[in-house]
């Protein structure tokens, strides 16, 4: 570096050395000139992980704290699609209750029938009997 003009000039126009960490930045970012090798894409694994591993340690600091602020901003519903937003949302909710309670009547009504009888259990000891093999398909989800 020493003996060549880098172009670099202090206030009284007299040309001085260029700091390390410019030089690092130079070299590693090639700044607009194109390599020989290939570049992997950023949306492959691989490519990903060149980049970051490009990266100064600063820099990895810096992205990865963008991304916790991008990913922890909330989208909410436009107005005019609250409806949609509600329904998306609400339905497997509604369709997970309905089954559960199935499950559980005809669930109850075969314990209470069979093991009721054979056992002399009470009609809430199947209910509850019941209530656990509703439970159990459903922890499955």
């Amino acid at each position: 570096v020493v003996g060549r003009d880098t172009g670099l000039r202090n206030r009284r126009g007299v040309a001085v050395a260029p700091k390390p960490e410019f030089l690092m930045l130079v070299q590693r970012r090639n700044l607009g000139t194109h390599s020989q090798e290939s570049v992997e894409p950023l949306n492959s694994p691989r490519g990903a992980k060149e980049f970051i591993y490009s990266l100064h340690p600063s820099e990895r600091t810096c992205l990865l704290r963008e991304l916790h602020r991008f990913e922890s901003i909330t989208q909410s519903p436009a107005p005019n699609n609250r409806l949609a937003f509600l329904l998306h949302n609400a339905l497997p909710f509604v369709g997970f209750g309905f089954l559960d309670n199935c499950i559980m009547i005809v669930a109850g009504t075969q314990i209470e029938l069979s093991i009721g009888v054979i056992l002399g259990i009470s009609t809430m000891a199947g209910t509850r009997i019941s209530l656990k093999c509703s439970s159990l398909p459903s922890s499955m989800f």
